[in-house]
């Protein structure tokens, strides 16, 4: 599959600068999940996210910007008037979906990190009973020795 991108191929976007800006935010989106995917909780807002319109989004961040020669002069009245609200919501879904990204990193970094504290504290514990064991050990034959040198220093059965 050869990829089209507006960086690679200006001749093919009529529209550079918003075809730049469109795969500069796809690019941005595509890393921010690639660490941890998307939640599918996300799934049916993202499902959604695949039908929009970026080019018009774009457009619509720009204050309307102009048409591109791409778009029927005909349809541009309809699209203006569907189109801010479809960009709003789209520019809504795509932050809520950023700050969802966002809060599921937090998340698994929280759980990270109490995963971490827990097993540290797991290997502190059988470090200090393993201590505790081998001053027992060491007590003990200190008992032993000592109990050992008692019985050499008793002569008094061998008269």
């Amino acid at each position: 599959i050869r990829q089209r991108r507006p960086a690679s191929n200006p001749d093919k976007f009529p529209d550079q600068d918003v075809a730049l800006q469109v795969e500069k935010m796809f690019l941005a989106q595509r890393d921010s999940t690639k660490e941890t995917g998307i939640p599918s909780s996300d799934y049916p807002t993202a499902k959604d996210d695949l039908d929009l319109d970026l080019i018009q989004l774009i457009k619509s961040r720009q204050g309307g910007g102009g048409q591109s020669s791409a778009d029927d002069p005909t349809k541009v009245g309809a699209d203006a008037a569907l189109g801010g609200a479809d960009a709003q919501a789209a520019h809504a879904a795509m932050e809520a979906e950023k700050e969802a990204a966002a809060a599921a990193a937090a998340i698994a970094a929280k759980e990270e990190e109490e995963r971490k504290a827990a097993e540290e504290a797991l290997a502190a514990a059988a470090q200090q009973k393993a201590e505790e064991e081998a001053a027992a050990a060491a007590a003990a034959a200190a008992a032993a020795a000592d109990e050992a040198k008692d019985d050499m220093d008793d002569f008094g059965d061998d008269w």
